[in-house]
């Protein structure tokens, strides 16, 4: 498929390549980092401060601040999301932060990044979790005090 420049700037190189190989139907997932469609911040981007000591407990106050999070990224990325959802793309994410995950056929893909609110898209891979040492078992040195013990 034919990419032009603004969407070429938009993507990494592992996605470029998957799109242009692509014939338009493999179906694709890509890791999109959505923006506002204006790109500024909106006014008040934080709402209204909260003051701790006016919740029961922390737990609701905490439980606020997650609310208002939820509720501005909503504002500031819910059109975006309604028009890569309008292109037949399965999205998930996008309720604690600005990424998102987008699956469908490659020319849909190709087609978000129109999208004035699609920031930048990352071919989605697989990651490979490495799994940490294990420790060795150690016999611990006998200290001191112990040799003299074991000598009487």
């Amino acid at each position: 498929m034919e990419l032009n420049t603004a969407q070429i700037e938009k993507i990494d190189p592992r996605l470029q390549s998957a799109l242009k190989k692509a014939s338009g139907d493999e179906v694709l997932r890509a890791v999109v980092t959505l923006g506002h469609v204006d790109g500024g911040a909106k006014p008040n981007p934080d709402g209204p401060a909260l003051d701790p000591s006016s919740f029961p407990s922390r737990a609701d106050y905490k439980q606020e601040l997650i609310k208002q999070q939820r509720q501005k990224i909503a504002d500031g990325i819910g059109e975006t999301l309604k028009e890569l959802e309008g292109l037949s793309l399965v999205v998930r994410g996008g309720e604690m932060s600005r990424v998102v995950v987008a699956e469908g056929p490659a020319r849909q893909i190709l087609a978000s990044l129109d999208i004035p609110g699609v920031r930048h898209a990352s071919l989605d891979q697989r990651i490979q979790l490495i799994e940490p040492r294990r420790r060795r078992h150690v016999k611990a040195r006998p200290s001191h005090k112990n040799k003299a013990r074991r000598a009487r």
